[in-house]
């Protein structure tokens, strides 16, 4: 608990010293907290805004359907209803550029229950690995979760298929060493 607490403050001074130096990340948040708050339907697609529009959306519609979701492919019909501006639509109809709130959408509490549940799977079995397999899994579970958190890769196929084959690969990995005690060796 204390190298997580350092690791933190390490993480945290070197975000704060490249924000103090960086005049370009400096204008990039600032735009976005500008975009985050002018956010609305009624004024042009910004990136910041569409994210925050698409999220208003989809967790207001979540409450009508909230345990099973509005089911699979509902998203675009339900979006293209509520985004009538074709501009608007053109970013946000497609789906939510958030995979746990498309998962709340379509699949409600239980499908992103069952999604949680995958992900901690592998942070449960990252946790009964030695440091270095522990490592790789905790951060291809942190890589998971950025990447689901402003995009809906579970939806891409490209990143579906990385995503589910790393996890496959990393899981049967840990099950070889637990099996055998020697990740390079299978027992018979």
């Amino acid at each position: 608990l204390r190298k997580l607490g350092l690791v933190a403050v390490a993480a945290s001074a070197v975000l704060a010293l490249a924000f103090s130096t960086s005049p370009r990340l400096q204008s990039r948040v600032a735009l976005a907290l500008e975009q985050a708050e002018n956010s609305s339907i009624s004024v042009p697609v910004t990136s910041v805004g569409s994210r925050i529009e698409m999220t208003r959306f989809a967790l207001t519609a979540a409450l009508d359907a909230p345990l099973l979701g509005h089911g699979t492919a509902s998203y675009p019909p339900l979006a293209k209803a509520y985004f009538t501006d074709p501009s608007w639509c053109n970013v946000v109809c497609v789906h939510p550029h958030n995979q746990f709130v498309f998962f709340l959408f379509e699949l409600g509490l239980v499908g992103l229950g069952l999604f949680l549940w995958f992900v901690f799977a592998i942070v449960r079995q990252a946790c009964r690995e030695a440091a270095p397999e522990r490592a790789l899994m905790m951060g291809f579970v942190a890589v998971l979760l950025a990447a689901n958190t402003t995009h809906s890769s579970f939806w891409l196929s490209t990143e579906n298929h990385f995503f589910v084959l790393m996890a496959a690969l990393l899981m049967a990995g840990a099950h070889l060493r637990g099996s055998t005690g020697d990740a390079g060796t299978v027992a018979r």
